[in-house]
């Protein structure tokens, strides 16, 4: 997606999230996924943070950042699935990259998402 008003429509409906950023996470990678996090939930979204890497330790005074998961069960299943501070799948690793059926995508980053 590339439409503000539609990324905005879409995150307000979402009810089960994945947020997911790349791996070696820097603060701008835990940070943005603890931020946006934060907003989804209190809209009454389900949300799974995942990291393929553990969160630095320089990091770990991160409100939430305990919550970030490394792994994620082969059942799981989002309706939206979002990738943050980075732009590709690939960047992101891990359980993250799967065909996660009827599931929105969206990255928000400063990168052009590289098809």
């Amino acid at each position: 997606m590339s439409n503000f008003q539609a990324i905005i429509e879409s995150l307000a409906g979402a009810k089960r999230v994945l947020i997911g950023s790349h791996y070696n996470p820097d603060g701008d990678a835990i940070g943005s996924m603890l931020a946006l996090g934060s907003a989804l939930e209190r809209q009454g979204a389900q949300l799974t943070l995942f990291n393929r890497d553990a969160v630095p330790g320089n990091l770990k005074f991160m409100h939430g950042s305990e919550r970030i998961v490394n792994n994620l069960p082969a059942d799981a299943q989002f309706d939206q699935v979002i990738m943050v501070d980075c732009a590709h799948f690939s960047r992101v690793g891990g359980d993250f990259k799967r065909d996660y059926q009827n599931a929105t995508t969206i990255c928000i980053d400063h990168h052009i998402l590289e098809e």
